[in-house]
């Protein structure tokens, strides 16, 4: 009786299972404020594929009870935004740490590890927070990365971007002088840094969704944006990822666009974007709001990108600008405190300290015009013999100055003009270094700690930049100072290889690099970002009969750089003259001369292919027609990891390293190099005048010598003749 009693129980509950599960729809969350416009739930339903067997038996992802509020860098050094290195004997780094409120009695965490190389007990990481100094730790983490804690005083913390300066003084346990400091570093893990809160604690607003999505991307996350696909443009998100800025620093977020209907998977989200698909509107606006997995959500509509980006602006504090280089106005003496510079003062035995600045993208001498640096400064005492100061113009030394004269030593020095060749500077970006080298005294020790500056260069330093006509090159440079978000555009073989993610990065980054306001820029800007398979419906005076070479710059491995050799060193103790007549070099003559003459009358450089045949390349910037310098093409390797080269790209905010000239190819082993046409064209932007006829003139004979020298040398050919004739004339006459 039981037993019949037990199967009836069992059937029973097994009909109503069945009946349910055959009968109820999956549901659906409606949200209070999203005004359906007339559509009904079953209109918006749709089926994706149903969840494996494994995904059904694991639990749904949650977010965590704590999350650490990490550390961004406010300078690039890498691509890898996991890790900040700290290199050498002495280094500021400065991080940005976004808070969504002013937070007392809170402690900030820095998880590092660092070289074998470092002596703990003369080593040292200080630590400040907004100027506040709030303690230092030992770097004595070798074999993995641990955490410090130092407790941050109550009232340093203000809510939106705080700024945690770190200095590093680093000693070598064996060693001492310039080399040593090569194999110096400490690493911050930024993701394990910064200031840990409950995650409940972030409020349901913008500054609250801001510092989750900074937590969500330092867990090597990014940040999911979930739309329809239908009617959808990626330059559209553009607009709201300039908005993250100030808070993320130079490196834009990383994006994943996701279907908007998607479910997600995997390790839970702190924070994402949601747009509504088409027919489904917001009457009051973006809003913020909690996921079902408690993630902080951004809604918005469809093409409400921008709104939703000044809603973000509007919340944030007052934020202090990103590094950024400073103008300097050709034709004046410029103080380096004007360049944002108060002085520059050097520690350890190699220093490297730069103060970049910019010119104007219509400034150009290509001549023998002189700069002048008048410089203020002053040494140490004690210092070992063979010290050395090189004083630096774009990486080109235009003054070496010695620091072991004891009689100079101590005091500050009389005002030392140096002269350099104005012809080291460029358009745009520029960078003034002083670097120097301090043998270790003994070079066999551990290095004792100096508290006093090695040198120091007075704020006061005045560098003057000659003025010039207002002229200018073509070059990818050039143009993209005047790229804004609407001038940038993906090719349709690009939209389909591409992640969906990368090209609101890259256009904001690109964008991020424009100087615009000069006179007489380039009309309608367009950069285009393709892939490899684009390079054959390109043409112009730059790519024509070299798209199979640029191509091949995608299937070719990155190669380590060939060193040369000392030329005296192939000589195999030989006599120069045997070397001078080998048949190879005989072989090679006849080219060699063809390619000097070639040069004086179409200038300086190398062939394209010539230039390309050693190179391989993860992304490649082309401007393929000279004569349409306003258009240019930004080429990238599919299976490539995009991260460095948005990061690259970010860099050159920042310096004066980047993509350049008509050609210029990025691996992550060199960087960006690039090529420049041999018969660029010069432009004058502004009228002749005897005011500036020498410089125009200069720059042109300088760029094509052959063009001006050549009828030079027949008018002074005519010159002779005519005077010779005259005085055969005259001595005939005579007679």
């Amino acid at each position: 009786m039981n037993m019949k009693r037990h199967l009836l129980l069992f059937s029973a509950m097994m009909f109503v299972a069945c009946t349910l599960f055959t009968a109820v729809e999956a549901q659906q969350i409606l949200l209070d404020g999203v005004n359906n416009n007339g559509t009904t739930q079953n209109d918006r339903m749709r089926f994706g594929p149903g969840a494996s067997d494994e995904d059904s038996l694991s639990d749904e992802p949650e977010v965590p009870e704590t999350v650490m509020l990490p550390l961004r860098p406010l300078a690039l050094k890498s691509g890898d935004t996991r890790v900040y290195r700290m290199s050498g004997q002495h280094e500021v780094a400065r991080f940005g740490l976004f808070l969504p409120y002013a937070m007392d009695d809170v402690a900030l965490h820095l998880a590092t590890r660092s070289a074998i190389d470092v002596l703990p007990a003369r080593s040292t990481v200080e630590v400040a927070v907004n100027g506040t100094a709030i303690g230092s730790i030992v770097p004595d983490n070798f074999e993995r990365s641990q955490t410090d804690t130092l407790a941050i005083p109550a009232g340093a913390l203000t809510a939106g971007r705080n700024v945690v300066t770190l200095t590093a003084k680093q000693v070598h346990r064996v060693f001492c002088g310039p080399d040593a400091a090569f194999s110096l570093w400490t690493e911050i893990g930024l993701g394990a840094s910064g200031v840990e809160i409950l995650f409940d604690d972030l409020p349901t607003d913008a500054l609250g969704f801001l510092a989750a999505s900074v937590a969500q991307l330092a867990r090597d996350m990014p940040l999911e944006t979930h739309m329809a696909s239908e009617g959808f443009s990626l330059s559209d998100a553009a607009p709201l990822i300039d908005r993250f800025d100030g808070v993320f620093g130079p490196m834009p977020p990383e994006i994943s666009i996701e279907d908007y209907y998607s479910v997600t998977s995997g390790a839970s989200q702190l924070a994402r974007i949601t747009v509504l698909p088409s027919g489904m509107v917001m009457p009051e606006g973006p809003q913020f709001l909690r996921g079902g997995d408690g993630a902080l959500v951004l809604m918005l509509e469809r093409g409400d990108f921008e709104r939703a980006g000044e809603i973000l602006s509007d919340a944030l504090p007052p934020q202090p600008e990103n590094e950024a280089l400073a103008r300097l106005e050709p034709g004046r003496p410029t103080p380096l405190s004007e360049l944002g510079v108060e002085g520059v003062r050097g520690y350890g035995r190699y220093i490297q300290e730069n103060v970049p600045f910019l010119l104007p993208q219509n400034w150009l001498l290509l001549a023998s015009q002189e700069g002048i640096l008048q410089l203020d400064w002053r040494f140490d005492t004690g210092l070992p013999k063979g010290g050395l100061l090189l004083v630096k113009m774009n990486n080109t030394t235009i003054r070496l100055l010695p620091l072991d004269e004891p009689e100079n030593a101590g005091r500050p020095l009389p005002t030392l003009r140096i002269p350099f060749r104005a012809n080291l500077l460029q358009p745009g970006a520029n960078r003034l270094t002083f670097e120097a080298l301090v043998p270790g005294d003994p070079p066999d020790q551990a290095c004792v700690p100096r508290e006093a500056p090695i040198f120091e260069v007075s704020g006061g330093t005045r560098l003057f930049v000659p003025p010039s006509p207002s002229m200018s090159l073509p070059g990818i440079d050039r143009t993209l100072a005047e790229v804004a978000q609407s001038s940038i555009r993906l090719s349709e073989a690009a939209e389909e290889r591409l992640p969906l993610g990368l090209f609101p990065r890259l256009s904001s980054v690109l964008s991020g690099l424009s100087v615009r306001g000069d006179p007489d820029t380039p009309p309608e800007v367009r950069l285009t970002i393709g892939v490899p398979s684009d390079l054959d419906a390109l043409s112009g005076d730059v790519v024509n009969g070299h798209q199979s070479e640029l191509a091949k710059l995608f299937d070719t491995d990155d190669a380590e750089p060939v060193e040369q050799g000392d030329a005296w060193s192939r000589l195999k103790g030989e006599s120069w003259l045997s070397d001078v007549i080998r048949p190879e070099n005989l072989s090679a003559l006849p080219a060699q001369v063809t390619e000097w003459l070639r040069a004086i009358w179409t200038g300086t450089g190398s062939e394209l292919k010539e230039w390309l045949s050693s190179r391989s390349a993860e992304a490649v910037f082309l401007q393929p027609d000279m004569q349409r310098p306003e258009e240019i093409w930004l080429i990238l390797k599919p299976g490539a990891d995009h991260q460095h080269i948005v990061a690259s790209l970010a860099e050159t905010r920042q310096t004066f390293r980047g993509p350049k000239a008509q050609v210029s190819v990025f691996s992550p082993l060199t960087g960006w190099e690039s090529w420049q046409a041999p018969n660029r064209p010069l432009q004058l932007h502004e009228a002749l005048t005897p005011g500036n006829a020498r410089a125009v003139v200069g720059n042109f004979v300088t760029i094509i010598p052959g063009r001006f020298i050549a009828p030079l040398l027949v008018l002074t050919a005519l010159a002779s003749a005519v005077a010779l004739a005259i005085a055969v004339m005259t001595r005939r006459k005579r007679k």
